[in-house]
């Protein structure tokens, strides 16, 4: 018996073991993200394509329902979030539900608050007609991002609100590859009129995908300069570095379903058992 309780006490010292902080937890970003906390709720103030995005609920704008099909080769919907980070460490969880595959991208782009967005429209319907002209025979093998109406994405119209140099204007999470998407801005070599070619699409340590029912993560740390990745607060790793500057938080949906953000404290990663 003596030893029973020896062990169920060993058991249950592990068991809150684990929710401690690890030797690499750095804790004086624990006041930091204490001030997080007290900081108003996020929200998605800024919605683009609203014939296919709606605020859920009309007094609770960090939920919005999306119902756009990616085949349908339309305005893909995109919220944005005004609250602009500045400095020091920002983490934001964003839940999708309502979906039966993986169907986001999620991150940080530059303050839209100047964007026009008529004339990202008639930008685009320029250059999808040029498209169009020049491949009239183009199939479904093509990479969607060539064809799709993507007019509002903060990665897809860098020019139009972000037009001084930077090696990173907005970056942002696939859910359904787990890679990274980033632009930045060269005014000596970019061309504003095929900002396409400007993307980068690469994979990073730690990278998974996003089924659903799971939870994603995204920490956005100014003073290291860094946007890392958590799933189910599980950190991942980190997607990008040698970020720069202010930025806000936004979504984009391509399959019809419910999307929440929240501010939230950054998951501690739990004791590894020696």
């Amino acid at each position: 018996r003596p030893f029973n309780q020896h062990l169920a006490l060993a058991e249950a010292l592990n068991t809150l073991a684990d929710y401690n902080d690890d030797d690499d937890y750095d804790e004086e970003h624990e006041s930091d993200d204490k001030d997080e906390e007290d900081k108003p709720p996020l929200q998605f103030d800024t919605i683009f394509s609203p014939r296919e995005c709606k605020y859920l609920y009309d007094d609770q704008k960090h939920i919005i329902y999306c119902m756009a099909e990616e085949e349908d080769n339309d305005d893909l919907p995109t919220a944005i979030s005004n609250h602009v980070m500045k400095e020091g460490r920002h983490y934001c969880t964003i839940k999708v539900t309502d979906n039966k595959e993986a169907c986001i991208t999620a991150g940080i782009c530059r303050s839209m608050e100047n964007f026009d967005p008529e004339f990202a429209f008639e930008h685009e319907r320029k250059r999808q007609k040029e498209i169009q002209r020049m491949f009239p025979m183009v199939g479904a093998d093509v990479d969607r991002f060539a064809l799709c109406g993507e007019t509002m994405s903060p990665i897809y119209n860098v020019s139009t609100y972000a037009q001084w140099d930077s090696n990173c204007h907005a970056c942002a999470y696939n859910a359904a590859s787990g890679k990274a998407m980033w632009v930045g801005w060269d005014s000596e070599k970019d061309d504003p009129n095929d900002q396409l070619k400007d993307i980068e699409i690469t994979e990073w340590e730690g990278m998974e995908t996003l089924p659903p029912g799971s939870v994603l993560g995204l920490l956005l740390d100014l003073d290291e300069g860094t946007l890392t990745v958590y799933k189910d607060n599980r950190r991942l790793g980190v997607m990008k570095d040698g970020l720069e500057g202010s930025f806000c938080w936004f979504v984009e949906t391509f399959h019809p379903c419910e999307v929440e953000i929240n501010r939230e404290p950054v998951p501690v990663p739990p004791v590894s058992r020696k």
